[in-house]
Parts: structure tokens; C-alpha cells; sequence
């Protein structure tokens, strides 16, 4: 959702306004941008039960066959029923269509999409999009392996905003701290959906080993179907007091600003903008090697990288809690990586040439 509403924004930069389509559930996003410039339509998808995929499909169908005319190009944001309406609609209407994957691994937008019933048949429809984004080199070969053919796939990796031009101070991270009435100590971030994916076990478990050596915070950023599960998990330990939930936070970025070091142990990340975002507040960063990581993080160099085991979680954050001009080092050169990697500029222009190719005769250029 994040990511969609700050891209439509970025376009609409440049274009001049910018229509975002969704169902009525997404409750986040707002009737309309600061700007005014980009608009949210709410088809009116509210249905919850057995039925509720179908008539996101429908309404989606139904509104870019009436709409469809006004749109040179339509693009999909990660795949569902409702995507799947609107491809078919535009289409009938003659818009280019371009679909953003968002998920790899097991639970792949493609896997969730071939489970259903007619999933096989519902892929092959998807096959005839005019141009397919992957986030990362490690999506584009999973995306070719699904049947895409390679010249229809572009690279474009997630945008992040942020003005940071240099690590933010002990002093500034002190005064975001005591905005957030939080305690003045060293403090951990984890920003993410609470579901078994993104591996939060993983950090709670090495947690206790951190806290033995070390007085500091853990700060949790999220909500979803696990969240109860962990909080009385949390609860029940001898460290409770030095871990808070925070639940949905529209604007994480005042969390980000009151810590010093991010962690994310997702499992099947297709890129991680969380961790993105992370390195562009200027954090030192812990995280397994997926999504974004796999191309982009360097251990030891603008990050660290680990594995499963809570013992080898727990010896990098004592390190990283222990040696601040390490910590700091690696929080300079992720800030300067993700200025250079994920540019808001680079990310919307490069949009922009995809919707000017596909809007053309010629078509997509050679991929990258």
C-alpha cells in the first residue's frame, strides 16, 4: 500500500495528476493526496466471506470497461482478483497494462494466484500483460521461470523518500526518543506485517541474549494475524519491559528517527522496503539474505547479514549495541547506498520511460 500510494505520487509529480483504483478495504490510503493531485477511487469491494474475490474481480471489470478510455496505461500493483478484473477490463478498453510482482517464494503473488480452483487458467490470462516489473534481479529469473517472456520484464527497484544527507546525531535520535515517550537508550526497530513470514520469532528469541548485555529497547512497528500470539508471548518473559508494540503506524518514519539499528529476518522477501526505508533514515541494518539483501546489502559493509540462528542474531546486535563507530560506519554507507540505489527521481522517471514505451509503437526496449 505504502509503496503504490508514494509511487502514484511520485508520477503525479510529473504527469500532473494520477488515479489510484482500489477496493474500499484498503482503509490506509487517503480520499486524496496532500498535493490534490492524485486521486483514490474506491470501488465499493467492501464484501468480507467466500464471496469477497469475486466481486472484487467484477467491480474492478466493470470499472475500467465504463473508465477504461481515459487510462493510456494501466498499472497493476502485485496480484489478486481485483487486479485480475481490472487487466481484463482495460485490455477490452485498449489500455496498455503493466503488472508489478510483490511477492516470491511460498507465498508468491503467482503461488496465491495458481492455488485457486482455476489458478492455471487465471495465470495464462495474466501471461498477456504488456510488461511485467520485478524489484530485483533474483525476481526477474523467478518471473522468466513462471513462463514471462524475458524481453516483456524490466528491473526497477522500490523508491524511498527521505531528505537525510548525513547519519542522524545522539542528540537528534534523544529527541525523537522523547517524542515518542520512549526511555533514552539504544534502541532496536523492527517495521513489518506481523505474519510468519517476516520472522519476528527470530528476533524475539535472541532478544534475551541482548538485554543480559546491554540496556536497551525493541521497538515493534506493525500489526497482522500474529501480533497476539507475540505479545503474550512477550509478556510471559523476564525482558517485557524492554520490548513495546506499536501496532500500524501510518508514518513509521518518527521510529525510524528514534533508533539506532533495524532489523528484518523476513523469509521469501521479493525486495523489503522496510529495509529500504531503514538504510535511508540512516540505521545500521541486520537482515537475512533476501529481497533487497541479496543484491544489495554487503556484510560488514553497509549492513550485516545472518542467518537462522538466534545466537548468531544476538551476537550481531551485542556487537552493533557495543561498538557505536562500527555501528555508525555502517550507518553512513547504507544512507549513501540507498540515496544512490532507490532515488524517488531515478525510480519515477524510470516509470515514466516504461509508460512512454508501452504508449508507443515501438514497445519495450531491450530489458536491462
Amino acid at each position: 500500500q505504502r509503496q503504490a500510494r508514494y509511487l502514484a505520487h511520485l508520477i503525479s509529480e510529473r504527469l500532473g495528476a494520477c488515479d489510484v483504483v482500489t477496493s474500499r478495504v484498503e482503509r490506509h490510503l487517503p480520499p486524496r493526496d496532500r498535493d490534490g493531485n492524485v486521486s483514490v477511487r474506491r470501488l465499493p469491494t467492501g464484501l468480507r466471506g467466500d464471496f469477497r474475490h469475486t466481486v472484487n474481480a467484477i467491480m474492478a471489470f466493470f470499472y475500467f470497461l465504463v473508465h477504461g478510455r481515459q487510462y493510456a496505461v494501466v498499472h497493476c500493483h502485485c496480484l489478486s482478483p481485483f487486479v485480475l478484473g481490472a487487466f481484463l477490463g482495460a485490455r477490452l478498453r485498449g489500455c496498455k497494462t503493466l503488472l508489478k510482482v510483490c511477492a516470491t517464494g511460498s507465498q508468491s503473488d503467482i503461488g496465491k494466484v495458481k492455488r485457486y480452483y482455476f489458478g492455471s487458467w487465471f495465470w495464462r490470462l495474466f501471461l498477456e500483460f504488456d510488461a511485467f516489473v520485478a524489484q530485483t534481479p533474483t525476481m526477474v529469473s523467478r518471473i522468466v521461470a513462471e513462463g514471462v517472456p524475458r524481453d516483456r520484464i524490466v528491473m526497477v527497484p522500490n523508491a524511498v523518500a527521505s531528505d537525510l544527507v548525513e547519519v542522524p546525531s545522539a542528540a537528534m535520535r534523544e529527541a525523537a526518543r522523547q517524542s515518542l515517550e520512549l526511555p533514552n537508550r539504544p534502541t532496536v526497530l523492527f517495521v513489518g506485517r506481523l505474519v510468519a513470514e517476516k520472522r519476528l520469532d527470530l528476533l524475539l528469541d535472541a532478544w534475551p541474549q541482548v538485554v543480559e548485555a546491554h540496556d536497551a529497547s525493541l521497538l515493534v512497528v506493525g500489526d497482522g494475524p500474529e501480533r497476539t500470539r507475540l505479545e503474550e508471548s512477550v509478556r510471559a518473559s523476564s525482558h517485557a519491559a524492554s520490548v513495546r508494540f506499536f501496532g500500524w503506524q501510518d508514518e513509521p518514519e518518527r521510529y525510524y528517527r528514534a533508533s539506532e539499528l533495524f532489523v528484518f529476518t523476513a523469509r521469501d522477501e521479493a525486495f523489503g522496503n522496510v529495509l529500504a526505508e531503514a538504510m535511508a533514515h540512516g540505521l545500521a541494518v541486520i537482515t537475512t539474505r533476501e529481497g533487497l539483501a541479496e543484491h544489495w546489502i554487503r556484510d560488514s559493509e553497509n549492513g550485516m547479514i545472518v542467518n537462522d540462528d538466534p545466537k548468531v542474531l544476538a551476537h550481531v546486535l551485542r556487537r552493533l549495541l557495543a561498538e557505536d563507530a562500527f555501528r555508525e560506519r555502517l550507518a553512513r554507507q547504507a544512507l549513501a547506498d540507498a540515496r544512490e540505489y532507490f532515488s524517488p527521481e531515478t525510480v519515477a522517471d524510470r516509470y515514466l520511460e516504461i509508460y512512454r514505451q508501452l504508449s508507443s509503437a515501438r514497445g519495450l526496449r531491450a530489458p536491462e
